[in-house]
């Protein structure tokens, strides 16, 4: 990559985490589904493919991972 003179490099885009809190027992994918009602079943498998998808701050690709009501969902 050539820099123009007087340029200033980019810094990389920061994370953009939302957190929700789980209201039922169910499983993951379930559970992301009812938080994340403007993604389709699969845009939120992509998410959690991805790695952008964290319970109780632990990211997880697990679809049918057990999650409790209480628990928090992070979603990057």
């Amino acid at each position: 990559m050539i820099q123009q003179p007087n340029s200033k490099p980019h810094a990389p885009a920061s994370d953009n985490v939302a957190t929700f809190t789980i209201a039922a027992d169910a499983t993951l994918l379930n559970a992301a589904c009812a938080v994340l009602k403007d993604h389709s079943p699969a845009k939120v498998k992509q998410l959690l493919k991805h790695n952008q998808l964290a319970v109780n701050g632990t990211p997880s690709t697990q679809f049918n991972l057990e999650v409790r009501k209480g628990d928090k969902l992070n979603v990057n």
